[in-house]
This record gives C-alpha cells, structure tokens and sequence, in this order.
C-alpha cells in the first residue's frame, strides 16, 4: 500500500526545468544588461555635451554676500518671558481690533463670564 518511489536515471526530474532554457535565459540577460551599460554611456556622454542647450540660470542665482545664517535665541528665558507678557497684555486689556466696524477685544476673564451668563439663559 506504499507509494513506489523510485528514482530516475538521470537523479532529478526531467519534467521540470530545462537546463538549456536556464542557460539561455542567463545569456539573454548578460546580452541584455551590456546593451543597456553601453546605451547608457552614449547618452550620458551626449547630454553632458550639450549645455549651451539648457537655459542660462537665474540671475538670483549669483547673489553674492555672507550667508546671514539662522537665528539663534540667545537668551530663551527673556525671549519667553518678553512673549508672555506682550500674550498677557492682550488677554487681560480692552482695546480696539477694529474701530471702523466697531470690534473691540476684552479680557478673557470678562468674555468667559460673558458666556457662561448668556448661556445660562439659553438652557432650560
């Protein structure tokens, strides 16, 4: 009731691949890949000829002068400190955003009371 193994001849299946067909495969991509390198190499060589083809650079291109580099804080704790208090000063006063249209801005104290009255009628 067992499966008949045996072997063939040759010691691997004839069916399966064929080694002329690999070997053909194998020629046709190095022919392949040497076309390509060569193909390659002319119109490398062709294009790097031709730059009086391509049109002149900018003329911002040849600004010259000292790059300026980035802007590094120098003292954080002042800069931060200079920024919340110019933020406090907007939240914590009245004044005049647009006095054409009459838009002022108030307190955020002020605006949040305002709310929480005018929301206090709106709910049953």
């Amino acid at each position: 009731m067992g499966l008949n193994h045996t072997a063939s001849p040759a010691g691997h299946e004839q069916r399966d691949i064929s080694f002329g067909a690999v070997v053909m495969f194998a020629i046709g991509l190095a022919v392949a890949l040497i076309v390509v390198h060569f193909v390659a190499g002319h119109v490398f060589h062709h294009l790097a000829g031709l730059p009086s083809g391509y049109p002149r650079p900018s003329l911002l291109s040849n600004v010259s002068g000292a790059p300026t580099g980035p802007g590094l804080l120098v003292n954080q704790s002042a800069d931060m400190e200079e920024l919340r208090a110019s933020e406090d000063a907007v939240l914590n006063s009245y004044g005049w955003v647009d006095r054409d249209r009459g838009i002022v801005h108030i307190p955020i104290d002020r605006a949040m009371d305002l709310l929480t009255e005018t929301n206090r009628g709106a709910l049953p």
